[in-house]
Order: structure tokens, then C-alpha cells, then sequence
């Protein structure tokens, strides 16, 4: 009889109005620590994926430095550079000019208009 009526009180404390509370609050305790273990699971996923984007960018640049490096270790290289940064030739180098025509017939004849620049303005899209 003893372990009936043990039954039945527990049954009516798992049923009481205290127990629904506990359990309610368990619950809340629970949930907040699986939401904080899912932000901090997606805030370290956002960093790492930043992370390896930051080292591709890294090993790029470092892959062109390196090139670079190669290119300067020559003497072509070394007199490129110096020829891009400065305007220094050789000796009996001289400036070819390619292309047509003189400087003097190569400038166009300036074209007049009359009227001034509010006639310009007036039919403007149109122009």
C-alpha cells in the first residue's frame, strides 16, 4: 500500500503548479545555452571563412611578390624598372615617334559657334 500511495505523491507533484515551473525554467536554461552555442558556432564559422579568404588574398599577393623578386633579380629586370620609374635611356637611344603626321597638321582647327554657351545649354540633350 505504502508504495501506491508513494506513486500517487509523486504523480501529484509532477502535476503541480511548482513542478510545471521548474520544468518551465529548465527549459528556458536549456534553450538559452543552445542559442548561445549556436551564435558562437556561427559567429567562429563567419571568422574562419573571413579568415581564409584574407589567406587566398595573402598567398596571391605573396605568389606576385615573389615574381616580382624574380623579374628584379636580372639585369633586364632591374633596367625595366628603372626605364617605368625614371626617364633615363642609353647611350645613342633616341625618340621614335610613331604615327602620321606633323604636330602642326595635327591639331584640328578650333570650330566657331555663335549664339554663346546658353545656346548650347538651351538644346542640350539634342546636342
Amino acid at each position: 500500500m505504502s508504495e501506491w500511495q508513494d506513486r500517487r505523491r509523486f504523480r501529484r507533484w509532477f502535476s503541480s503548479r511548482w513542478a510545471l515551473v521548474l520544468f518551465l525554467l529548465v527549459a528556458i536554461f536549456l534553450t538559452r545555452a543552445v542559442w548561445r552555442a549556436w551564435w558562437q558556432s556561427r559567429t567562429v564559422t563567419a571568422e574562419r571563412d573571413a579568415a581564409k579568404a584574407e589567406l587566398a588574398e595573402l598567398a596571391a599577393r605573396r605568389a606576385e611578390l615573389t615574381r616580382e623578386l624574380a623579374t628584379l633579380e636580372t639585369e633586364r629586370g632591374q633596367e625595366t624598372l628603372l626605364r617605368q620609374k625614371f626617364p633615363i635611356a642609353r647611350e645613342g637611344e633616341g625618340v621614335i615617334v610613331v604615327g602620321g603626321a606633323s604636330g602642326a597638321a595635327a591639331v584640328a582647327p578650333a570650330t566657331s559657334r555663335r549664339g554663346g554657351w546658353w545656346r548650347g545649354l538651351r538644346f542640350w540633350p539634342f546636342n
